[in-house]
Protein backbone atom coordinates (compact mmCIF):
# COMPACT_ATOMS: atom_id res chain seq x y z
CA UNK A 1 0.00 0.00 0.00
CA UNK A 2 1.51 3.09 -1.02
CA UNK A 3 2.59 5.92 1.79
CA UNK A 4 0.08 8.42 0.24
CA UNK A 5 -2.72 5.68 1.19
CA UNK A 6 -1.98 5.89 4.91
CA UNK A 7 -0.04 8.92 5.73
CA UNK A 8 -1.36 11.94 7.77
CA UNK A 9 0.12 14.95 9.35
CA UNK A 10 -0.87 13.99 12.92
CA UNK A 11 -4.60 14.03 12.30
CA UNK A 12 -6.89 11.82 11.21
CA UNK A 13 -9.66 11.74 7.81
CA UNK A 14 -12.75 13.19 10.37
CA UNK A 15 -10.42 15.83 11.72
CA UNK A 16 -9.95 17.92 8.74
CA UNK A 17 -8.21 21.30 9.56
CA UNK A 18 -10.31 22.94 6.62
CA UNK A 19 -11.71 22.17 2.99
CA UNK A 20 -9.78 24.18 0.30
CA UNK A 21 -10.17 24.63 -3.29
CA UNK A 22 -7.13 24.30 -5.60
CA UNK A 23 -6.54 26.40 -9.01
CA UNK A 24 -6.60 23.75 -11.80
CA UNK A 25 -7.58 23.66 -15.32
CA UNK A 26 -10.67 20.72 -14.88
CA UNK A 27 -12.46 19.76 -11.88
CA UNK A 28 -10.56 18.28 -9.35
CA UNK A 29 -11.07 14.78 -7.92
CA UNK A 30 -13.51 14.73 -5.09
CA UNK A 31 -12.07 11.53 -3.06
CA UNK A 32 -8.83 12.04 -0.36
CA UNK A 33 -5.58 10.02 -0.73
CA UNK A 34 -6.70 9.28 3.05
CA UNK A 35 -7.97 5.59 4.05
CA UNK A 36 -6.51 5.65 7.80
CA UNK A 37 -4.16 7.86 10.22
CA UNK A 38 -0.54 7.57 10.62
CA UNK A 39 2.11 7.47 13.50
CA UNK A 40 4.56 9.13 11.41
CA UNK A 41 3.04 12.44 12.11
CA UNK A 42 5.95 14.22 13.78
CA UNK A 43 8.53 12.81 11.46
CA UNK A 44 6.56 14.12 8.72
CA UNK A 45 5.71 17.35 9.94
CA UNK A 46 9.07 18.89 10.08
CA UNK A 47 9.61 18.25 6.24
CA UNK A 48 11.90 15.36 5.83
CA UNK A 49 11.95 13.54 2.98
CA UNK A 50 14.45 10.63 4.02
CA UNK A 51 14.81 8.23 6.63
CA UNK A 52 12.18 6.14 8.03
CA UNK A 53 9.07 5.56 6.65
CA UNK A 54 9.94 6.29 2.82
CA UNK A 55 10.03 2.98 1.65
CA UNK A 56 8.48 4.02 -1.87
CA UNK A 57 11.23 6.00 -3.28
CA UNK A 58 13.71 2.56 -3.05
CA UNK A 59 11.57 1.27 -6.30
CA UNK A 60 12.10 4.17 -8.03
CA UNK A 61 14.71 4.98 -10.73
CA UNK A 62 17.86 7.37 -10.15
CA UNK A 63 18.69 7.98 -13.97
CA UNK A 64 17.97 11.64 -14.56
CA UNK A 65 16.07 12.45 -17.18
CA UNK A 66 14.07 15.39 -18.56
CA UNK A 67 11.21 16.35 -17.04
CA UNK A 68 7.56 16.67 -18.29
CA UNK A 69 3.47 16.30 -17.23
CA UNK A 70 3.60 12.92 -18.26
CA UNK A 71 6.39 11.55 -16.32
CA UNK A 72 4.96 13.55 -13.45
CA UNK A 73 1.72 11.77 -13.64
CA UNK A 74 3.35 8.70 -14.03
CA UNK A 75 5.08 9.14 -10.63
CA UNK A 76 1.76 10.81 -8.82
CA UNK A 77 -0.28 7.67 -10.52
CA UNK A 78 2.05 5.24 -8.77
CA UNK A 79 2.31 6.92 -5.51
CA UNK A 80 -1.59 6.56 -5.04
CA UNK A 81 -2.79 9.98 -6.06
CA UNK A 82 -6.08 10.31 -7.84
CA UNK A 83 -5.34 12.61 -10.38
CA UNK A 84 -7.14 15.06 -13.13
CA UNK A 85 -4.96 16.73 -15.79
CA UNK A 86 -5.18 19.56 -17.55
CA UNK A 87 -3.29 21.28 -20.24
CA UNK A 88 -0.24 22.25 -18.27
CA UNK A 89 -1.12 20.56 -15.08
CA UNK A 90 -2.00 18.10 -12.79
CA UNK A 91 -4.33 18.35 -9.68
CA UNK A 92 -4.86 15.56 -6.65
CA UNK A 93 -6.53 15.89 -3.34
CA UNK A 94 -4.46 15.31 0.06
CA UNK A 95 -6.51 15.02 3.24
CA UNK A 96 -9.54 17.43 2.02
CA UNK A 97 -6.70 19.52 0.31
CA UNK A 98 -6.73 20.21 -3.48
CA UNK A 99 -2.91 20.35 -4.54
CA UNK A 100 -1.77 21.35 -8.38
CA UNK A 101 1.30 20.91 -9.48
CA UNK A 102 2.26 22.11 -12.97
CA UNK A 103 5.10 23.24 -15.38
CA UNK A 104 3.33 26.64 -17.06
CA UNK A 105 4.14 27.04 -19.56
CA UNK A 106 5.80 23.80 -20.69
CA UNK A 107 9.39 24.40 -21.22
CA UNK A 108 9.91 26.54 -17.86
CA UNK A 109 12.78 25.26 -15.66
CA UNK A 110 10.50 25.28 -12.80
CA UNK A 111 8.22 22.66 -11.37
CA UNK A 112 5.37 24.57 -9.09
CA UNK A 113 3.39 22.54 -6.11
CA UNK A 114 0.73 24.48 -5.19
CA UNK A 115 -2.16 24.69 -2.80
CA UNK A 116 -5.25 27.31 -2.30
CA UNK A 117 -6.47 27.93 1.22
CA UNK A 118 -10.02 29.27 2.36
CA UNK A 119 -9.39 31.43 4.84
CA UNK A 120 -11.60 30.60 7.89
CA UNK A 121 -14.94 31.80 8.01
CA UNK A 122 -14.11 33.81 11.30
CA UNK A 123 -10.98 35.56 9.46
CA UNK A 124 -13.27 35.78 6.15
CA UNK A 125 -15.87 37.70 8.41
CA UNK A 126 -13.67 40.40 9.99
CA UNK A 127 -12.52 40.88 6.46
CA UNK A 128 -15.68 42.00 5.47
CA UNK A 129 -16.55 44.07 8.75
CA UNK A 130 -12.92 45.81 8.57
CA UNK A 131 -11.72 43.87 11.66
CA UNK A 132 -8.72 43.39 9.74
CA UNK A 133 -7.18 44.06 6.50
CA UNK A 134 -5.14 42.48 3.38
CA UNK A 135 -2.51 44.24 4.96
CA UNK A 136 -2.98 41.73 8.17
CA UNK A 137 -3.15 38.95 5.78
CA UNK A 138 0.18 39.97 3.99
CA UNK A 139 1.90 40.53 7.66
CA UNK A 140 0.38 36.77 8.67
CA UNK A 141 2.24 35.79 5.44
CA UNK A 142 5.95 37.39 6.08
CA UNK A 143 5.19 35.69 9.36
CA UNK A 144 5.51 32.37 7.73
CA UNK A 145 8.01 33.05 4.57
CA UNK A 146 10.54 34.29 7.15
CA UNK A 147 10.35 31.09 9.32
CA UNK A 148 10.00 28.82 7.11
CA UNK A 149 11.66 27.72 3.60
CA UNK A 150 8.48 26.18 2.36
CA UNK A 151 5.73 26.89 0.70
CA UNK A 152 6.15 30.59 0.13
CA UNK A 153 2.18 31.89 1.22
CA UNK A 154 1.11 35.23 -0.26
CA UNK A 155 -2.44 36.00 0.27
CA UNK A 156 -4.52 37.19 -2.59
CA UNK A 157 -8.12 37.86 -4.22
CA UNK A 158 -10.17 35.61 -6.92
CA UNK A 159 -14.05 35.71 -7.56
CA UNK A 160 -14.38 38.43 -4.82
CA UNK A 161 -12.98 36.20 -1.66
CA UNK A 162 -9.48 36.38 -0.09
CA UNK A 163 -7.54 32.99 0.03
CA UNK A 164 -3.76 32.43 0.91
CA UNK A 165 -1.85 30.93 -1.85
CA UNK A 166 1.09 28.26 -1.38
CA UNK A 167 2.98 27.52 -3.44
CA UNK A 168 6.61 25.37 -3.42
CA UNK A 169 9.23 25.73 -6.29
CA UNK A 170 11.18 23.26 -7.75
CA UNK A 171 14.32 24.06 -10.31
CA UNK A 172 13.97 21.05 -12.77
CA UNK A 173 15.59 22.93 -15.78
CA UNK A 174 18.55 20.22 -15.87
CA UNK A 175 16.35 17.40 -14.83
CA UNK A 176 15.52 14.84 -12.34
CA UNK A 177 15.16 10.94 -11.35
CA UNK A 178 12.04 9.71 -11.14
CA UNK A 179 12.98 9.05 -7.41
CA UNK A 180 13.86 12.97 -7.08
CA UNK A 181 10.49 13.62 -8.05
CA UNK A 182 8.84 11.36 -5.74
CA UNK A 183 10.58 12.90 -3.33
CA UNK A 184 9.90 16.84 -3.93
CA UNK A 185 6.62 15.64 -4.77
CA UNK A 186 6.40 14.48 -0.96
CA UNK A 187 8.06 16.96 0.27
CA UNK A 188 5.84 19.67 -1.10
CA UNK A 189 2.97 18.10 0.08
CA UNK A 190 4.02 17.29 3.88
CA UNK A 191 5.25 21.32 3.93
CA UNK A 192 2.05 22.53 1.81
CA UNK A 193 -0.23 20.56 4.36
CA UNK A 194 1.43 22.11 7.05
CA UNK A 195 0.65 25.73 6.41
CA UNK A 196 -2.84 24.69 6.03
CA UNK A 197 -3.28 23.39 9.81
CA UNK A 198 -0.60 26.26 11.32
CA UNK A 199 -1.29 29.32 9.10
CA UNK A 200 -4.88 30.13 10.78
CA UNK A 201 -2.95 30.07 14.09
CA UNK A 202 -1.25 33.14 12.73
CA UNK A 203 -4.11 35.32 12.11
CA UNK A 204 -4.58 38.35 14.35
CA UNK A 205 -6.69 37.56 17.39
CA UNK A 206 -9.61 40.53 16.32
CA UNK A 207 -10.09 37.79 13.29
CA UNK A 208 -11.04 35.07 15.46
CA UNK A 209 -13.45 36.72 18.43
Amino acid sequence: MSEWKTWSLGGTPEEPDGRTGGPSSGDAPQQGIHEGGSARGSQESSGSTDGPGDEDQLKWGTEVLPLDLDRLEHVMAEDGFPLARGEFSLTTSVDDTTVRVHREPADSPWMQVETRMTLPEATAASLDSGGITPFDLQQVANTWNTTHLQPTVFPGRLDEKWYFFLVSRFFVGAGLSDRQVHLLLRRAVVVGLQAVRELPGLVPPTATE
